[in-house]
């Protein structure tokens, strides 16, 4: 598969590159897990249902889920677009994991920071939350009733 996604990378954005620095590259785009967020999620976790989906792939998976075990183990599930075969903004992915969660669409809160993403969700009736800003993540918590110093 390291071949075929770098090849897709390549073909896409013209790159002439060996397929070990396209993934070095891709991996390096992450940036790791941003202060306050392990510290927030626990918080929530007593109060709330929780849940990732994720837009992701099997190269950024491999290296995120160690760094995020500490914040996923709050989350009662995880749902990566790679495992599922479709994407956000699709209608059908979030559709598919309000069923698997068993979780009514007025009911749940969606947060993302892609505005369109965003807006998919609302119009399936979603509330959603936009993190524009990696500031947000405060007033975020301040709304949802646990506010944080971060």
């Amino acid at each position: 598969p390291a071949e075929e996604f770098a090849a897709i990378l390549k073909e896409a954005h013209h790159l002439e590159a060996t397929t070990e620095l396209i993934l070095e590259a891709w991996i390096a785009l992450l940036g790791g897990v941003l202060p306050g967020r392990e510290e927030g999620f626990a918080a929530l976790a007593p109060h709330y249902n929780m849940a990732l989906l994720s837009n992701t792939n099997f190269f950024h998976r491999k290296v995120f889920e160690p760094q995020c075990a500490s914040i996923f183990q709050h989350l009662d599930r995880l749902f990566f677009s790679c495992d599922m075969g479709m994407r956000k903004p699709d209608a059908e992915i979030y559709l598919t994991t309000l069923g698997e969660m068993g979780w009514a669409p007025e009911e749940t809160m969606f947060i993302d920071d892609t505005r369109s993403i965003i807006e998919a969700a609302a119009a399936l009736g979603i509330q959603t939350f936009w993190m524009e800003k990696e500031t947000d993540f405060a007033q975020l918590m301040e709304q949802l009733g646990q506010p944080m110093a971060i």
